[in-house]
């Protein structure tokens, strides 16, 4: 069965982000890509739950650069 609340990841998870984040973690994601700075900003470049948080734009950056 899935993960149905981030009660175990506040401050991370603002109730209207929490399908989001929950989403991320069910699908055992790598990524978490946003631009939503108000929510994630403090996060970016940092790991929640085992998920980078990042903007779309430096995760392709990043991306490039490795090859």
């Amino acid at each position: 069965m899935g993960i149905t609340n981030c009660s175990g990841l506040r401050p991370f998870c603002p109730s209207k982000d929490a399908p989001i984040l929950l989403a991320a973690i069910e699908a055992q994601s790598t990524h978490l890509l946003t631009g939503d700075m108000r929510h994630f900003g403090p996060y970016l470049g940092k790991k929640v739950a085992g998920i980078t948080i990042a903007l779309p734009g430096d995760y392709l950056r990043a991306l490039v650069r490795k090859k």
